[in-house]
């Protein structure tokens, strides 16, 4: 848990100092932060798929022994995350949020806050997911680049809404990413 703070800690120094105090007006610049700033996150959840991995020989065996049922297990795993999760959001949303100098309003960076903490919680799971449903960390790291790459094209910033193809656009539309890119761009311009 110190690992993954003192991480949020650069990284949000790292980018809020790029974008440090920028113009509010500027539409295309606020959802550039705002879609790096989910990038950040998301992709450090990504790294919580060796540790699912190397915990399901234990599971495994627990289960074989009857200790418990599967769904106490994914529902203990998945709270045991929660306040790390949180933990992290908050520094890394706290530190970008009042850098770079978005909206000065409590009610506007609570809204911030709570949309990447939903994200960050989103993905987390879908790791989780990814990684109890492929048969091995070789299967299981190239599948999460993989989905990576579509969280990030389908999330309506590299190629917009109105550029996706329209058998594709239910990728959009599933996209979590996609979701807190509008609902981030919404708060901070509306």
């Amino acid at each position: 848990m110190v690992g993954r703070m003192i991480m949020s800690t650069v990284i949000a120094l790292l980018c809020s100092s790029v974008y440090y105090q920028f113009d509010t007006t500027d539409a295309q610049l606020a959802m550039g932060i705002i879609f790096e700033s989910i990038l950040n996150l998301s992709v450090g959840q990504a790294a919580q798929i060796p540790t699912v991995m190397a915990a399901r020989e234990v599971f495994y065996k627990q289960r074989g022994a009857n200790f418990f049922r599967t769904a106490s297990y994914v529902l203990s795993s998945s709270v045991v995350q929660l306040p790390a999760i949180v933990l992290e959001t908050v520094v890394f949303s706290a530190i970008v949020y009042w850098m770079c100098g978005f909206l000065n309003s409590f009610w506007s960076f609570f809204v911030f806050v709570v949309v990447l903490c939903l994200i960050n919680i989103a993905l987390a799971a879908f790791f989780f997911f990814l990684a109890a449903a492929s048969p091995n960390l070789n299967v299981a790291n190239p599948l999460s680049s993989v989905s990576i790459v579509f969280f990030v094209m389908f999330a309506g910033y590299t190629i917009t809404k109105d550029q996706i193809p329209d058998y594709l656009i239910w990728m959009y539309w599933a996209n979590p990413t996609s979701w807190g890119i509008r609902s981030l761009g919404i708060n901070h311009m509306g």
